[in-house]
């Protein structure tokens, strides 16, 4: 077992946090003695989604289900498109964001653009917080040394992608999105394509990222673009 001291929480949600990862060696009982002492405001357990046993118990001790995460990982294989796809990509351009396109970014998160993760849909939260634990996640991942590339359409800004490097062959695409005015446009499997096809410049191997399983569209997207499950986390929630 993990315990995080989520420290960054209590700046971006207003919040003392834990987030608990569950191993595959925790027993039951080690769990049921760490859940005494887990006494912050807000706890976040993750545990493997085949761990039924703690599933349960998690919910009998006041824990809410609240999504379902799943790492993934692409070995630098970029998908065959077909020629619509292919029209749309040859569309757009994707550069390192500058710090006067920041602005604009936070602007667009600021209008609600990512509205499906376990912060979002909780009503201990409002929307002007969740988003702001967006931003003060972007800028954490900038300071860590994290890229951010903006995706453009002819002269408008349409979405973004932050990628970091792990190691020599591993990158990790850790956030991104399509701008909500421009999401009828097809638009978004050109930033899980174009992620894929920085990795392969920057002559990784791996490629690997997250998501949340209440995106029912992320979900088909990261499959259609190669991506191979890793591995499962039923999110539980807690306010103390």
């Amino acid at each position: 077992m993990k315990i995080i001291d989520a420290f960054w929480e209590e700046r971006n949600l207003g919040v003392t946090c834990y987030e608990v990862i569950i191993e595959e060696s925790d027993s039951i009982s080690s769990i049921k003695d760490s859940l005494v002492s887990l006494d912050k405001e807000y706890i976040v357990i993750k545990v493997p989604t085949h761990l039924n046993k703690i599933n349960f118990l998690l919910q009998e001790n006041g824990y809410k289900f609240m999504e379902t995460t799943i790492n993934c990982v692409n070995m630098a294989e970029l998908p065959e498109l077909n020629k619509v796809q292919k029209r749309v990509l040859d569309s757009l351009i994707y550069l390192k964001m500058s710090n006067d396109d920041f602005s604009e970014l936070f602007k667009e998160i600021e209008l609600n653009m990512f509205e499906d993760d376990r912060v979002s849909i909780d009503n201990h939260f409002s929307r002007e917080q969740a988003n702001k634990r967006y931003i003060g996640w972007i800028k954490d991942e900038i300071n860590k040394g994290s890229q951010t590339y903006k995706i453009c359409f002819k002269n408008d800004a349409v979405g973004f992608f932050l990628l970091r490097t792990e190691d020599e062959k591993t990158m990790v695409a850790v956030l991104g999105g399509i701008y909500k005015r421009f999401r009828s446009f097809g638009f978004g499997f050109c930033m899980n394509y174009l992620e894929i096809v920085e990795g392969i410049k920057q002559n990784v191997s791996r490629i690997k990222t997250s998501f949340s399983t209440n995106n029912r569209a992320s979900t088909s997207m990261h499959l259609s673009m190669n991506y191979r499950l890793e591995e499962q986390h039923n999110v539980f929630v807690k306010h103390n």
